[in-house]
């Protein structure tokens, strides 16, 4: 995603990573998941930056459902049912809502405030119970 600036960028532009994953986290408990849902909000420091990664850890029994590929290194975020896709589709909102995006990839050119991924644990999607389909 090229050029854009999340909604809280301006208000929290002087916060420090771990102060923006703590309001991520908020953000994330006022969605209200049901029980048996967990969010990872974790960030990483490392030399000229650092990220910030949403991952969901836990659901409830039966929530995770994925489709068997249509071919053979076709990815999980694609297989994902309409619940789940919505699901990170409202984490990522809430991740982009903190962050900047200004970077020119065809030109190796990276600005951004932090890095990161909004994903399911892979090793529960791993062990979710397929959909056939």
């Amino acid at each position: 995603m090229r050029g854009y600036e999340g909604s809280k960028y301006k208000e929290t532009a002087n916060l420090d990573r771990r102060d923006i994953a703590k309001l991520i986290r908020e953000d994330i408990k006022a969605l209200g998941l049901s029980k048996g849902f967990k969010v990872s909000v974790k960030i990483e420091r490392y030399s000229g930056g650092g990220s910030i990664n949403v991952v969901v850890t836990a659901v409830p029994e039966g929530f995770i459902r994925i489709a068997p590929p249509r071919w053979e290194y076709q990815p999980y975020s694609s297989r994902l049912n309409p619940e789940a896709a919505d699901l990170i589709g409202k984490l990522k909102k809430i991740w982009e809502s903190y962050n900047y995006d200004h970077s020119e990839i065809e030109t190796d050119y990276f600005n951004y405030r932090f890095a990161g991924r909004v994903e399911y644990d892979r090793d529960l999607l791993d062990n979710s119970p397929r959909q056939e389909g």
